[in-house]
């Protein structure tokens, strides 16, 4: 029938988002582990999105294979099953987007306070953690920032820290103390960063929702439909 073959289609479309979402999450995690290993920023704040996202893709890709059995066998339980974790999905997302919400408002302060940290780390005179510092430097290389809000978050400490090459513009002719180094924070570009990512997830994320809606809609027409068919 028509509402099997759209619901095939649906399957197999879920399955696919399901598969750019793995991607996606992949791909931030790979951007941001260096960071994280090296200590700068909260695990709450930078795993739990990514987490998300491939569960979320893990999930979408099981749903796809149950709705694609259940058309390509006829077969009304894998149907019904189909529908009933669309439904839980649908509300699993209600929640995870009302806890991005919340948890956007404080992104801002824990990447300033992440790096803030992570400086006083690298650069402690008594015991100088390495791992943040080798973060820090990569950090600042490939954004091409420096710092929190900026070379003052180093020369601000007491005792002042001399500038580190990894904030200059071009280290080849680089002076310690006047650079020239990038006039940007890295708070801003990871804020950006972010915000480019999660861009992508809203916009999969409103096309997909009404996709869900009338996957399930039509999944529970197929089903009443199909009470006196030979459906297992």
């Amino acid at each position: 029938t028509i509402a099997k073959a759209i619901i095939g289609f649906f399957a197999i479309l879920l399955a696919l988002i399901g598969i750019a979402f793995l991607a996606v999450g992949s791909l931030v995690a790979v951007e941001f582990r260096t960071y994280a290993s090296g200590g700068i920023f909260n695990d709450v704040y930078l795993w739990g999105p990514v987490g998300v996202a491939i569960a979320l893709g893990i999930l979408l890709l099981l749903i796809g294979v149950f709705g694609v059995i259940g058309v390509c066998c006829e077969h009304r339980g894998f149907i019904k099953a189909f529908a009933a974790l669309m439904i839980i999905l649908i509300t699993l997302e209600i929640t995870a987007a009302v806890l991005g919400f919340v948890y956007r408002s404080k992104l801002d302060d824990e990447l300033q306070t992440g790096i803030e940290d992570g400086i006083k780390k690298a650069y402690s005179g008594s015991d100088p953690d390495t791992n943040t510092k080798k973060a820090l430097d990569q950090l600042q290389e490939k954004l091409h920032c420096c710092g929190g809000t900026g070379t003052s978050d180093y020369r601000g400490q007491i005792p002042p820290i001399l500038v580190p090459k990894s904030c200059c513009v071009d280290q080849s002719v680089c002076v310690d103390i006047l650079g020239p180094f990038y006039t940007e924070g890295c708070t801003d570009k990871l804020h950006d960063l972010y915000k480019k990512y999660s861009n992508v997830f809203i916009g999969v994320g409103i096309t997909f929702a009404i996709l869900q809606i009338l996957a399930v809609i039509y999944s529970c027409y197929a089903v009443n439909a199909d009470e006196g068919s030979p459906m297992v």
